[in-house]
């Protein structure tokens, strides 16, 4: 009786320790997740242009992308094939840009990704901003513009 009554103790003591360990890892995941919920922009630039420099404006941006280590993808937000979000990201940082309230002007978002780096030093994020406004002056008819 002694040791089935100990037994039950150990079990027991088992028991709260795991869920102890499944409430706290848990709440950590919740918490990283919440992170990105409604996280600002670090900066925003406008990107105007002629419609039919659409693709040069996508080779260009591309092109930044693989010379600065971006993943890159490009998707259509209608069907009308005007409308486009584009996503670059790498460890550090990630780039929205969308034209979805007007096909000539594309809003351009620098957000900054959870990393070892967090935050971001201002120096880290204007760099790639320079370097990405730099890409894009290849492309005839552009205006670039911060916000």
């Amino acid at each position: 009786m002694q040791y089935r009554n100990t037994f039950l103790l150990v079990i027991i003591f088992i028991l709260g320790i795991f869920t102890g360990y499944i409430f706290k890892t848990f709440s950590v995941y919740m918490e990283n997740n919440s992170k990105d919920i409604g996280k600002s922009s670090r900066r925003l630039i406008t990107v105007d242009i002629d419609i039919d420099q659409q693709k040069e404006l996508f080779n260009a941006m591309q092109r930044f992308a693989d010379q600065n280590g971006f993943a890159f993808r490009i998707a259509p937000l209608k069907p009308d094939g005007l409308t486009f979000g584009i996503d670059m990201w790498r460890r550090d940082i990630h780039i929205e840009a969308i034209n979805g309230f007007s096909v000539d002007s594309f809003d351009v978002a620098f957000f900054e990704t959870d990393s070892a780096f967090y935050p971001l030093p201002d120096w880290v994020v204007n760099s790639v901003v320079k370097d990405f406004k730099l890409s894009l002056e290849a492309v005839p008819t552009i205006v670039i513009s911060d916000r």
